[in-house]
């Protein structure tokens, strides 16, 4: 069920792309399972680890919230008394003592933050990082595997680990790209708020397809820069440039072929969650992942060879 290199130069087409991804996927499927799989414990263990550090480190913290709660509303019935949630927070600025000597929460809002932004910081970068080297070890394992090597999980994890930081990078900067999209979108709108009714909606709705079209455009230009990195070995920005460079004539294949298979496996995943059980509920998300890994590189591997 292996691919012959050959393919790395003929232009799989719409229906290509599915067919060989589905072939790598099928070939190699107990590598895949196997990386999808690590990659959830590793998770799941990761954010158990986050969440205990968290109530270890502000222990005291909420310990005297805690306390200081079960003092002031010992009998409150939450149950049956809906507006109470609103009247609790008010009591809670007026009543508190601020400046209470039993916690850091109070004496010293600096630090507290500090300490906050930095517990929130350092597991955010290993959470990025995990997800990085998995997503690079999935890369890797359908590059090899189109090529007609033999992808191992140990090597495709190695690789992996050494691009982490690049990945993580790259995903930062994209993510700050349609951050600021988005709020010029608002501002925007905003200074549109002194026009007429009617002329806001066109504004909105100008400004909301202009968004949707470049998000969509960007998206698209981008499947190639997380391939670049782990195959090329390219920069954390030229990546950027050397995924605009491979996929900018394609971009309308390559969005109609991602968007499709988002929706069909939207509705299978539909189908699966309401029929199925629970595990192969929670497997199939994974699968996906892998999935969608090898539809990116099946396209990026063309538009490199065509390109040479």
């Amino acid at each position: 069920m292996t691919l012959d290199p050959t393919h790395l130069f003929i232009n799989p087409g719409f229906e290509g792309t599915y067919r060989h991804a589905f072939k790598i996927f099928g070939a190699h499927w107990k590598t895949f399972s196997a990386l999808c799989v690590l990659m959830y414990l590793t998770k799941t263990v990761t954010a158990i680890a986050w969440a205990a550090s968290g109530f270890f480190l502000f222990s005291s913290e909420i310990e005297y919230l805690i306390s200081y709660l079960q003092a002031v509303f010992p009998t409150e019935d939450f149950s049956t008394n809906y507006g109470h949630p609103s009247r609790l927070l008010s009591d809670i600025g007026d009543n508190l003592d601020w400046s209470s000597q039993e916690n850091s929460m109070f004496t010293s809002p600096s630090a507290f933050a500090m300490k906050l932004m930095l517990h929130g910081s350092l597991w955010l970068m290993v959470w990025l990082a995990l997800t990085s080297t998995f997503s690079g070890a999935l890369i890797r394992t359908t590059a090899e595997a189109y090529a007609g090597g033999l992808p191992g999980v140990h090597s495709s994890l190695r690789y992996g680990w050494n691009t982490k930081w690049r990945i993580t990078c790259w995903n930062i900067l994209y993510s700050l790209v349609i951050i600021v999209v988005m709020v010029v979108f608002v501002i925007s709108l905003a200074a549109s708020a002194s026009e007429s009714t009617l002329l806001k909606f066109l504004i909105f709705f100008l400004f909301s397809a202009l968004i949707l079209v470049f998000i969509s455009v960007f998206s698209s230009a981008m499947i190639g820069a997380l391939p670049s990195i782990v195959i090329e070995n390219a920069s954390t920005t030229g990546a950027f440039v050397r995924s605009w460079k491979l996929c900018k004539n394609s971009i309308c294949s390559i969005f109609c072929s991602t968007f499709c298979l988002s929706i069909v496996f939207n509705i299978i995943s539909g189908i699966v969650t309401q029929n199925l059980t629970v595990v192969f509920a929670t497997i199939l998300p994974l699968w996906y992942s892998s999935y969608y890994q090898c539809v990116l590189v099946v396209n990026y591997k063309w538009f490199y060879s065509h390109h040479l």
